[in-house]
């Protein structure tokens, strides 16, 4: 191969390698996106536990209290 024809192909390459690298800069930032996306889901996943558990002790003391106005008639 002439040096012309390995400079040809070194900049097909250069050219390659630059799309490439804007392809994984791209995909880094969708991943850390996702990421954050997850840490929120997981924040959100606490909040419904809780919001469960106090719903629960709610409906618990409720059901004494109804039974206890009913017996005032």
């Amino acid at each position: 191969m002439s040096p012309i024809e390995h400079a040809e192909r070194i900049a097909v390459l250069e050219t390659e390698v630059a799309d490439l690298k804007k392809s994984v800069d791209e995909m880094s930032a969708q991943v850390r996106t996702l990421v954050s996306l997850f840490d929120q889901a997981r924040g959100a996943k606490w909040m419904l536990i809780g919001l469960a558990a106090l719903g629960g002790i709610v409906a618990s003391k409720i059901g004494p209290i109804i039974a206890w106005m009913g017996s005032l008639k």
